[in-house]
């Protein structure tokens, strides 16, 4: 896992190693370059991102317009999060915005 990763998840609470070691295994490592999807709109997310570098953004249509609700950056999570919490189809695209 990589240490930025353990850092992260340590701060939102104590893992023996043991458990850290299990929980390594639920991530793997992918690139992706700017203006690449992540998760698109009518598509059922089933991953959350950890951005080791880089910047993404989740975004949805209203009126024919981008509507951009959050950016993430280095070190950072990013996900279609009620599409993954509920198995729906999502209503936002999660877009990567520079190389991650």
């Amino acid at each position: 896992m990589h240490p930025s990763l353990q850092k992260q998840i340590a701060a939102i609470a104590s893992f023996s190693e043991n458990e850290m070691e299990k929980i390594a295994v639920c991530f793997e490592h992918e690139k992706f370059n700017s203006k690449e999807y992540l998760s698109e709109i009518g598509k059922i997310s089933n991953r959350i991102f950890f951005i080791l570098n880089g910047l993404a953004r989740v975004y949805y249509f209203k009126d024919g317009k981008e509507i951009t609700t959050y950016l993430s950056c280095d070190d950072g999570f990013i996900a279609s999060y009620s599409s993954f919490i509920n198995q729906a189809k999502s209503f936002e695209n999660i877009q990567c915005i520079e190389d991650c």
